[in-house]
């Protein structure tokens, strides 16, 4: 693929009727956003507000070394002042899970269309209040997952929905994880209850329920069993039997069981325990499908959606095992790049702030919904069914 030139950049980043990105924040992901607005040819970043301006100043300085623009963004003095600028068309919101609900509503009576990071919020309430708000002031609201613009799970669809090459789809299996060190667990705020008190079910756990709803073609599951196999502050797994719900702190460990119409049945897991893996595994009535980098492209800029068949046959005193299938393999460019699912996700966004598209945010709310139902599984111990 051509590379983009710099000069190329350069003409987009001033390209009339650009959508104008405000940035709530400036998390470490916010430096990621930066640059895919830079290299989507049709949005730029025209303000930023943090904890302090001096805050959002060093974010602005470090990005634009990094990543020079031709305009440099405003910096506002507060997050009020950014969301009630006339000069800003959408709002990027990475600001924590508990700090999120009230400045989106806000934004949202402003107009501001809204790109939301994720778990979106602290509860299913929160969620529909903050989806009520989006609909009301007719903007689009959407949550960061940026798989869901990759080319590669634009060709799992179509094998699952269009050519229905696994046939019938019973059972989904997905892990995410990474191995946090001594430090991560010390001071990331992904282990404060009161910032993140999702923990990995929501930091990671979130793209597991997303690729299963996605491989049910996006239908609720009819009750679902969460467990805590670790948590903030706890030594072991076993330590959680001893322990009120009350002060188990955010989940470093987690595991779930989803149920689904017609027999169909998915699991998640998620952690902070384990070395980095983000695999799926669909399986159906005709074959298999397995996709190693549903999150995000290992580099090297290759990847592949690998289609299994096997059958077993007994005769006798034989045994027959036969497999066959193919690999499909996808020029699928990571960080950086601007083909990079990121990028993708901002064009997109873009067309949706001249026409919203209700099913972003009820494919928000449905993965909120799934968590809030595995969490309270987990607490109770039992079985939680979901309201359809």
């Amino acid at each position: 693929m051509k590379p983009v030139e710099k000069r190329e950049i350069v003409m987009a980043d001033q390209q009339s009727g650009a959508l104008r990105w405000g940035v709530l924040g400036a998390a470490m992901i916010a430096r990621k956003f930066w640059q895919s607005v830079r290299l989507s040819g049709c949005s730029r970043i025209a303000g930023v507000a943090s904890r302090s301006p001096e805050r959002a100043q060093d974010y602005v300085d470090q990005c634009h070394s990094r990543f020079p623009v031709v305009e440099l963004p405003k910096v506002y003095s507060d997050y009020r002042s950014l969301i009630e600028a006339p000069e800003i068309d959408a709002v990027y919101v990475p600001l924590p899970t508990g700090l999120r609900q009230s400045w989106v509503m806000e934004a949202a009576k402003m107009g501001k269309h809204i790109l939301c990071e994720k778990p979106c919020a602290v509860s299913n309430v929160e969620m529909q209040a903050m989806i009520d708000a989006c609909q009301q002031s007719g903007v689009q609201f959407m949550d960061n997952v940026m798989f869901m613009h990759s080319s590669r799970i634009e060709a799992l669809r179509k094998h699952l929905q269009v050519e229905q090459r696994i046939g019938a789809v019973k059972r989904v299996a997905t892990q995410f994880s990474f191995l946090g060190d001594p430090a991560f667990f010390q001071g990331n705020i992904r282990n404060q209850a009161t910032m993140e008190p999702w923990g990995c079910l929501g930091d990671l756990g979130w793209y597991c329920i997303r690729i299963c709803l996605l491989a049910m073609n996006d239908e609720l599951p009819v009750g679902v069993r969460g467990r805590i196999l670790n948590a903030t502050g706890l030594s072991t797994a076993g330590d959680l039997a001893s322990q009120s719900p009350k002060v188990v702190g955010p989940p470093s460990e987690f595991s779930g069981e989803l149920y689904f119409s017609g027999g169909r049945s998915a699991s998640i897991y998620c952690s902070f325990v384990n070395q980095h893996q983000q695999w799926v595994h669909i399986s159906g009535t005709e074959g298999n499908l397995w996709l190693d980098d549903f999150v995000l492209p290992w580099f090297g800029n290759r990847t592949r959606i690998r289609e299994r068949c096997a059958s077993f046959n007994e005769s006798g005193f034989d045994f027959n095992y036969e497999c066959h299938g193919q690999d499909h393999w996808f020029d699928e460019y990571g960080n950086g790049h601007p083909t990079a699912q990121e990028v993708r996700l901002v064009r997109k966004f873009v067309s949706l702030s001249k026409r919203p598209d209700a099913y972003w945010p009820e494919i928000a709310r449905k993965t909120q919904a799934v968590m809030q139902a595995l969490w309270d599984s987990a607490l109770t111990n039992a079985d939680v069914a979901l309201n359809r």
